[in-house]
């Protein structure tokens, strides 16, 4: 469906301004008067990422035939915002636009065997070389959380220009500004609780860069409806600060003197470029309500996606096992992943003439 989204998004984009070659000046383009718009907006996205997968359940028998059944969190739709702002240039058909769209989201998971079932649950980098080792006081239970955070911020100069009465686009060139930032922390234990362990996977990416973009709108005439396309590619640049955390709690530790046990994977904080791509297709609708303002609504489907905007750093060979509550990694592995927001969005604004 994402394909889909994008597709179409660039088809309208395509047939709009293909429907004349030759653009002529609406006079409404040109404002002859300070003109500002603001909207305000809900978002009902899903992110996602590719590296949610938190547990292993193991199926060990028959012992010569296992089965591994890995366990995922699966986002779901949240709401978040975003706020729009536009000032038209005096007698010429620029403009210079704001935006900022807002998620704070968070979903969660669980698995459990039961206690003697001979099944087990294990984290993912285990069920490999110290698979067999799960069988010694193994877990059984899994509680998994993913928090996302998602802020990007654009500031970016438009160009308007009508290619028939029907067709009006706007390209445009400025900057964005992103902070992406994902949190998924699993705790492991046996039935009876006599061991935990917890595993806390941290990313976070802060850039900025250029963006560039084009959005077309075919006008129904003397409705007030328009449909509309909208696609904007990034360059971003900045900071990635990936790092993983565990604590750990068992009678091994216990009889050791520690009462819980805090270990870490601190890479160093590195700069990656991200690129990004957001593309929007839906329908808008303006009416006036009095002299000099106009009431805009707008409803449609969004898809945005920031590349390798996710670092992941877990052990790929541990030594002994983890349920004793130490993380003794024999060698480490990194893992990227993609950022992605998608989902419908409604939106609300006044333009003042």
């Amino acid at each position: 469906m994402n394909k889909n989204v994008m597709s179409l998004c660039f088809c309208s984009l395509v047939g709009i301004s293909s429907l004349n070659y030759a653009a002529y000046t609406n006079p409404n383009l040109v404002a002859t008067q300070p003109k500002f718009e603001i909207s305000l907006g809900a978002l009902y996205l899903q992110p996602s990422s590719s590296n949610l997968d938190y547990a292993v359940l193991g199926y060990p028998f028959p012992t010569e035939s296992p089965h591994w059944n890995v366990q995922t969190v699966k986002p779901t739709y949240s709401l978040g915002f975003d706020l729009r702002g536009r000032y038209f240039i005096p007698d010429t058909n620029y403009d210079v636009a704001a935006s900022w769209d807002h998620l704070n989201t968070s979903d969660s998971d669980f698995t459990q065997v039961g206690t003697g079932s001979g099944l087990f649950v294990v984290i993912p980098f285990q069920a490999g070389p110290s698979f067999g080792q799960s069988f010694n006081n193994p877990s059984q239970q899994a509680t998994s959380t993913v928090k996302f955070y998602y802020d990007v911020i654009n500031l970016d100069i438009g160009k308007n220009i009508d290619f028939t009465p029907y067709t009006e686009m706007r390209f445009f060139v400025g900057l964005s500004g992103a902070r992406l930032k994902q949190n998924i922390s699993t705790t492991f234990a046996d039935n009876a609780h006599t061991f935990s362990i917890n595993s806390t996977n941290n990313s976070k990416f802060t850039g900025i860069g250029p963006l560039i973009g084009a959005e077309g709108k075919y006008k129904f005439i003397s409705t007030g409806l328009d449909l509309f396309g909208a696609v904007t590619g990034s360059a971003l640049v900045g900071s990635l600060d990936p790092s993983t955390n565990y604590t750990s709690s068992s009678p091994q530790l216990a009889g050791s003197g520690i009462g819980t046990n805090y270990q870490s994977i601190s890479p160093k904080t590195t700069t990656q470029g991200v690129p990004g791509v957001d593309a929007k297709l839906g329908l808008d609708y303006s009416h006036s309500i009095s002299m000099g303002a106009i009431f805009t609504a707008s409803l449609g489907y969004e898809y945005a996606t920031y590349f390798n905007a996710i670092a992941t750093y877990n052990p790929s060979v541990v030594v002994g096992n983890i349920n004793t509550g130490t993380i003794a990694l024999n060698s480490l592995s990194k893992t990227t992943s993609n950022f992605t927001v998608q989902g419908p969005f409604i939106n609300f604004g006044i333009a003042i003439l």
